[in-house]
Formats: structure tokens, sequence, C-alpha cells
């Protein structure tokens, strides 16, 4: 184990909030290291945004069927693309950008391990950015056959015919439509009588109708 440079503020977490605290923690003239273990982007921008936009685009140049496989090849390709140019961005402000698991070590200090190697930075501020894990209903468990948590949709080999999403989130949303938009039939089941039932009245409307349009049901 190595002992590493001293920062004034580590972010763990490499997602939307982890890489505009740090860009936030830069600018105020702060030294700043980001830890993130995997791609820098988070899974708003590489599970949600960025394939519903592949396929969009993928829709308006062709009047085929999308190629489930060609769409996590293209997926890939882009968020390996995106991922180096927040990273470029982030390095070329300042910005100490470390690959590797990033754990709370106590005395101002985070332990980052990659593999078997671990080193430790010390700081005087830390910001946990790490997002959150899908909790499983306790009588409906993750088996990874038929009954998935959300993250690992686009894990799948192919389309399947038709999918229900427990649980009506911005997440849970995306995957819906997205899905529609691929070919399978989409139910969304949710508590609440309304979509995103805490939002504008007239955007749960507009909302509502284009899922209608999308031949989603909502349960």
């Amino acid at each position: 184990m190595s002992l590493m440079e001293e920062f004034d503020v580590i972010v763990i977490g490499g997602g939307t909030a982890g890489v505009a605290a740090a860009q936030s923690a830069i600018e105020a003239g702060a030294r700043v290291a980001l830890v993130e273990s995997s791609r820098l982007g988070g899974h708003s921008l590489f599970k949600g945004q960025l394939p519903l936009q592949v396929v969009n685009e993928q829709i308006g140049t062709s009047d085929e069927p999308i190629s489930f496989e060609n769409l996590i090849k293209e997926l890939d390709r882009r968020t390996e693309e995106i991922s180096k140019e927040i990273e470029a961005r982030l390095t070329s402000t300042g910005v100490a950008c470390i690959k590797g698991e990033g754990a709370l070590a106590g005395g101002h200090q985070v332990m980052v391990r990659q593999g078997d190697d671990s080193s430790l930075l010390k700081t005087d501020k830390i910001i946990i950015a790490t997002g959150s894990l899908p909790k499983p209903i306790a009588r409906i468990p993750f088996d990874d056959h038929s009954i998935f948590q959300i993250d690992r949709l686009l894990d799948w080999k192919e389309v399947p015919t038709s999918l229900s999403i427990i649980g009506v989130d911005k997440t849970g949303l995306e995957a819906a439509y997205l899905f529609s938009l691929l070919g399978a039939r989409v139910f969304l089941v949710d508590e609440n009588q309304r979509l995103i039932h805490d939002r504008d009245p007239d955007l749960i409307t507009a909302l509502e109708a284009g899922f209608k349009k999308q031949k989603i049901k909502t349960l």
C-alpha cells in the first residue's frame, strides 16, 4: 500500500453528482480528487439518457427493426467516448481522476482499491456521491432469470416480448419508453394513481398521453 498526496476534497463516485461536485470544488480553488471504480458519467447518462438518444437516432435513420446487439455495441462505443471526454475535461481543470473503489478509512482518509492494489489518500473533506442500488421486494427477490434489478436491463441478449416494471421513478419511466421503442410490450406498476404524481399536473398529463400513444400500460 502506498501513501498518496493530500487533497482538500475527495469525491467518491463519478456519476452526474460526483462530476458536478468535483467541478464546483476545483472552481472554488480546492485540490480535488475524484474516485470512480467504473466509467465516469454514471447510471443516469449511460443507462437512461444515452440509450434513448441512440435508439431515437436509429429510428430516425432507418425503417428496419433495431438490432439489440448492434444497439449495445453502439452504446459501448459512445459510453467509452463520452467517459473519456468527461475525464479529459476534469483533468484539464486540475481534478485528479483516480480509478478504483473508494472507502472511508477514518482520520480524514480514503482507501482506494484496484484489484489487489490499494492506496491511501488524505483529505480535509469527503463528498460521497455513490448513488444507490435497487432494493428487491421481500416476496419478489431478484433471480436474474425472470426478475431483474433495473440496472441489468441492458445486459440482456435480446429484447423481451413483454416486461413489467415495478416502480415509476425517472429510471423506470426511461426504461419503459426505451423498451417500448424496441418493440416490447411494457407494463408499469405503481401504487399511485398517476405517473410521477408529485410533479406538475400538466407535465403528468402530457407524459401519460405520450405513454398511452406508445401503448405502455399503467397498472
